[in-house]
């Protein structure tokens, strides 16, 4: 479990592998459902997950609670080539409209494969997800529940349980935060899961 220190415009954090090889993996074990990346407190900023691998069912079969969870103020967020597998729940970018705003964020070239929920789930203001693969959950793939600002290109959706959505994208959270200038191209959607 990690818990990244906050004030936003203090900190910059890179986690990823070092030299040539396979990702490494980070395997959740024991019988706990903690999240493994939770941001809290005042706010995060310039942080990122690079090159590895997630692993997020224990070996005795229970799923980690989420891999990252972020509610506070926070901006500059990437993660690129990261693969998570088995997890509970993936990512989740819960932000305000004003002073808890999430702003800022790249997920790109990344795999998540099986999921009891939401792989991604974003409230947040400019969000690029780009050439992922989302496979295989038991409620929506991506659900983005307000976005001012972003663009979802070349995905692949695959396999969301029947009587959810690929992309569930919520037009208007309140009348004063309408989501708006979204560009969704490119993406591969390949069905849901028949009962």
């Amino acid at each position: 479990k990690v818990a990244p220190g906050h004030y936003a415009t203090g900190y910059g954090y890179s986690f990823g592998a070092y030299g040539e090889g396979p990702k490494p993996i980070i395997q959740k074990v024991g019988p706990g459902t903690t999240t493994m990346i939770r941001m809290s407190s005042v706010g995060l900023a310039h942080w990122a997950l690079c090159d590895l691998e997630f692993r997020l069912t224990s070996p005795e079969g229970i799923p980690a609670g989420d891999l990252f969870t972020c509610s506070m103020q926070a901006h500059n967020l990437l993660v690129l080539r990261v693969d998570v597998r088995d997890m509970n729940f993936g990512i989740g970018l819960s932000g305000g409209f004003k002073d808890r705003r999430i702003s800022g964020v790249f997920l790109q070239d990344c795999n998540f494969y099986n999921s009891n929920n939401v792989m991604l789930f974003a409230r947040c203001v400019r969000l690029a997800v780009l050439n992922s693969n989302f496979d295989l959950s038991n409620n929506h793939l991506a659900y983005i529940s307000y976005l001012d600002r972003g663009v979802i290109d070349g995905n692949t959706f695959t396999r969301p349980p029947f009587g959810r959505t690929a992309i569930r994208l919520c037009a208007a959270t309140e009348s004063t935060h309408p989501t708006n200038n979204i560009c969704i191209t490119n993406n591969f959607f390949k069905g849901w899961i028949d009962p």
